[in-house]
């Protein structure tokens, strides 16, 4: 791992610098605009995008016509690597939630990194992290009222663009009605941790918004040191 803050979060956290190097370096650079999709559930697939600016969605569309936002993935992240390790179909849609700046590698570049020892370590240490927060976000939505929920996603807003997230989407991120997020968001901005304005939130006091979210002020992961997102007017 290294401190060069565009090596600290998501997948890169794991690597060392030259580890890191070698993995951009295997790809091509890329930029994307906002509200395209990367790539579609169902679909095959060889590539996989590692995501140094940005925020996107990760959304699965069920047998009943359900859409669930499984995820939120941002600098430092993989998207469509199982894909391409396992050659099976894409689990989910990936659209970009603002403009985004990429590393694109093939399946081919992809998987001949995972022959260094290194790098197969870190992907099945990173793979076992999103399987964890996975797990922790199932028990969020069934055991923690909709106000701390909210904070908690908050929180793991990556950075440093803001991302444009509609209340809908924050809904759907923390299992809850756009009714209840309006609400919760109104009880934080009355708590003075939150700033709500035209297309954004602001967090005021961070140290008030953890205790919200019923998280240890220390310790903070990498991505909770951002402040501001945004958030657009729906149409």
């Amino acid at each position: 791992m290294t401190d060069d803050p565009r090596y600290t979060t998501g997948f890169l956290a794991y690597l060392s610098w030259a580890a890191a190097t070698r993995l951009i370096a295997a790809g091509t650079q890329c930029s994307l605009a906002a509200r395209h999709t990367l790539f579609a559930q169902g679909t095959t697939g060889d590539f996989v995008y590692l995501i140094h600016e940005g925020l996107t969605k990760v959304v699965r569309h069920e047998d009943a016509g359900r859409i669930a936002i499984l995820t939120l993935r941002g600098p430092g992240d993989l998207v469509g690597d199982l894909a391409a390790a396992d050659g099976h179909p894409r689990l989910a849609t990936v659209t970009a939630l603002t403009r985004l700046t990429c590393t694109l590698l093939s399946g081919r570049a992809f998987r001949g990194l995972l022959q260094s020892a290194e790098i197969a370590i870190s992907a099945h240490r990173y793979t076992s992290h999103r399987l964890r927060e996975a797990d922790h976000h199932r028990a969020e939505l069934a055991a923690l009222p909709v106000r701390q929920r909210l904070a908690r996603l908050l929180l793991r807003l990556p950075g440093p663009t803001p991302p444009p997230l509609p209340q809908q989407d924050l809904a759907d991120l923390i299992g809850a009605s756009r009714n209840a997020v309006v609400n919760a968001l109104a009880e934080l901005r009355r708590s003075g941790c939150l700033d709500t304005g035209p297309r954004r939130l602001r967090i005021r006091d961070r140290n008030v918004l953890m205790t919200i979210a019923g998280l240890p002020i220390s310790g903070q992961h990498p991505r909770d040191s951002r402040t501001t997102i945004a958030v657009p007017k729906r149409t």
